[in-house]
């Protein structure tokens, strides 16, 4: 059942927002590498369905910055990390831990703050100040940087979901090669036969 303008969410559903976000993003990064990596592989099936891929890994690069840019947007109101930690009460998540929490969020900060460029000034706004290239430059993200604020996203909230929750959260794991899995259903074009008259 939806719920009614203005009800604020629990810290349940807080936990199983950032949950959801962080598997969508770890599987959008994860095909969106496999596309990047088998391509090379692939070359002649990828550039005979290059609008096909090229839409792809787009909306895959987006969709993976949106989804890591939200687990710690700073204003209150939005489902992040700090919202999860400040929804829990004191009961179930002690102050002396709640700011272990909050330290760990910001340690993650550096890394974040290169989506958050890319973010900011290109997917969700597109900057008039200066070029996507200059900007992916000065952000520098690289899968390893997308790669460590979903490590440490799955660990937070696994930990947080384990001390003050009393529950344990899975992430998904079987996405890798799904792309080589996909390139190895198109017919190879060199391999065509052409039709007999």
């Amino acid at each position: 059942m939806p719920k009614d303008k203005g009800t604020p969410l629990t810290p349940v559903e807080i936990r199983q927002a950032l949950w959801m976000r962080i598997n969508r993003a770890q599987t959008c990064h994860d095909l969106f590498r496999d596309i990047d990596r088998s391509a090379e592989l692939n070359l002649v099936k990828f550039n005979r369905n290059l609008r096909f891929f090229r839409t792809c890994e787009s909306a895959l690069h987006d969709a993976t910055v949106v989804a890591v840019y939200s687990l710690y947007e700073t204003p209150n109101g939005r489902v992040g990390f700090r919202q999860l930690i400040n929804a829990i009460p004191d009961k179930h998540m002690p102050p002396d831990l709640k700011l272990e929490f909050l330290s760990r969020v910001q340690e993650i900060m550096p890394a974040w703050r290169k989506v958050s460029i890319v973010r900011n000034e290109i997917v969700g706004h597109q900057t008039s100040t200066a070029q996507a290239d200059e900007v992916r430059e000065r952000a520098n993200l690289t899968f390893a940087c997308v790669d460590k604020v979903l490590a440490h996203s799955r660990q937070l909230l696994f930990d947080i979901a384990r001390q003050c929750m009393d529950t344990h959260v899975d992430f998904m794991t079987d996405t890798p090669g799904a792309a080589e899995r996909l390139f190895s259903q198109i017919a190879d074009p060199m391999m065509l036969k052409p039709t007999e008259p």
